[in-house]
C-alpha cells in the first residue's frame, strides 16, 4: 500500500507577469481583463459590476498582487471571442449560401435534363417528318438543303 498524500498549506500562487485593465463600459457597468505579457488573448472578467470599487476589489482577488490600470475607454477586442449571435449570424450566413448553391445546382440540373428533351423531341419530330415525306410518294427536300 501506498502512503496517503499529505495536503500542504495553501499557498498564494507566484506573481504573475502582466496586468490587470478596468474600465467603464457604456453600458455604464465596470469591467476589467487580465493582460499576461507574450499572450495574445486577455482574460475577461466574467461580469460586470456597478461600482468602481466592486471591480477593483473582484480584480485584486481574482489576481493578488497584478497591477491595475485604468482606461477611460475600453480597451480593443482582441482575439476571437465569439458570441452566440455571432455565431448564429455566421450559421445563418452559411445555411442561406449552401441553400443558393443548392438551388443554382437544381436549376442547372434542371436546364440540362429539358435540353435532353428537347434534343430527343426533335429527333422524333425529324423522323416522323421523314416517314411521313416518304410515305406521301416522293421526296420533299427538307429545310436545310439536306434531301
Amino acid at each position: 500500500m501506498t502512503a496517503p498524500h499529505r495536503l500542504s498549506p495553501r499557498q498564494e500562487p507566484p506573481a504573475q507577469p502582466g496586468a490587470v485593465q478596468l474600465w467603464e463600459g457604456a453600458d455604464r457597468l465596470w469591467r476589467y481583463r487580465y493582460v499576461q505579457s507574450g499572450s495574445p488573448r486577455p482574460i475577461l472578467s466574467n461580469r460586470g459590476y456597478p461600482s468602481k470599487e466592486e471591480a477593483i476589489q473582484s480584480a485584486e482577488l481574482a489576481y493578488p498582487g497584478v497591477p491595475i490600470s485604468q482606461f477611460l475607454a475600453p480597451p480593443e477586442r482582441t482575439g476571437g471571442r465569439r458570441t452566440l449571435r455571432s455565431m448564429a449570424k455566421a450559421a445563418a450566413v452559411g445555411g442561406g449560401a449552401t441553400l443558393i448553391l443548392v438551388g443554382v445546382t437544381k436549376l442547372a440540373l434542371a436546364i440540362r435534363r429539358t435540353a435532353r428533351r428537347v434534343r430527343r423531341l426533335t429527333g422524333v419530330v425529324r423522323v416522323a417528318s421523314t416517314f411521313l415525306a416518304q410515305r406521301r410518294g416522293g421526296r420533299e427536300e427538307r429545310p436545310g438543303g439536306r434531301e
